[in-house]
């Protein structure tokens, strides 16, 4: 059995370590930062990977602002930022996104309920707006894993 610890902390990462821990599991608002710049993400990353565990998943793929079923949906947005989210995780080294996201996956308020299957867009349905992440994912060989809500 391996053990991952969820955390960007360098001082937790770095015990986890020394306690035996084999990876880390980040969260993409927290690390990642998809909406800032490169240097930003790279400057965030640094310190990280230094702790000496290396990134083997991340979580909180989407924000609850980019929804991505119903009315609000926004394919063409989420298809850029799970673009920059898959691209900046190989180069974390990360090769497992789980996507969460319950904020963004939410049915919509008057939305009706039989055309909402509460899983994801990584599942054919009409219901929902676009199958992500799997382009940006299969392009980064990052493997996306759906987390039940």
């Amino acid at each position: 059995m391996r053990y991952a610890i969820c955390t960007t902390d360098p001082d937790t990462i770095a015990d986890a370590r020394e306690a035996g821990f084999d990876a880390v599991e980040v969260n993409v608002q927290t690390l990642i930062r998809p909406y800032d710049p490169e240097p930003v993400f790279e400057e965030a990353l640094a310190p990280v990977l230094a702790a000496g565990l290396p990134i083997e998943a991340a979580n909180v793929f989407l924000p609850k602002d980019l929804r991505c079923i119903g009315p609000d949906a926004v394919p063409d947005r989420i298809a850029e930022y799970a673009e920059t989210v898959c691209r900046r995780l190989a180069r974390a080294g990360a090769s497992l996104l789980v996507f969460g996201s319950g904020g963004a996956r939410q049915r919509p308020e008057g939305w009706p309920k039989e055309e909402f299957s509460g899983v994801c867009p990584l599942i054919p349905n009409p219901a929902f707006a676009v199958p992500l992440p799997a382009p940006a994912a299969r392009a980064y060989r990052i493997l996306a894993s759906l987390f039940c809500l």
